[in-house]
């Protein structure tokens, strides 16, 4: 796929699919030392994908004056309501000295 050069590498991301985008939320994109024992680095970027073509359309980050936002992630869920929300839950966080699972559930609207 084009347009993906600058796009960071991760797994174990959260997908969701809406209106033609796809919707990659989160994963983790440094590996933990430990395996899958650990707690690797985690993203919390929303990235959106052009479904047809596979070009990155943007990769939108947290906003700095924004507090409620979601906390960097991996192994987490997503799924879409079929009309405008995108919907991501659970994960793991945290790192190898602590990692933390999640169980918050987080919706975002998309407009397009």
């Amino acid at each position: 796929m084009t347009g993906l050069e600058n796009l960071r590498k991760r797994s174990v991301c959260a997908f969701g699919s809406l209106k033609g985008l796809g919707f990659l939320f989160g994963g983790e994109v440094a590996e933990s030392t430990r395996g899958h024992e650990g707690a690797g680095g985690f993203a919390n970027d929303l990235v959106i994908l052009d479904k047809e073509s596979g070009a990155l359309v943007e990769t939108i980050e947290q906003p700095k004056d924004e507090k409620e936002w979601p906390e960097p992630r991996g192994w987490g869920d997503a799924t879409t309501d079929g009309n405008d929300t995108f919907y991501t839950f659970g994960g793991l966080t945290g790192d190898d000295t602590s990692p933390k699972r999640l169980d918050d559930l987080w919706e975002g609207k998309i407009s397009k």
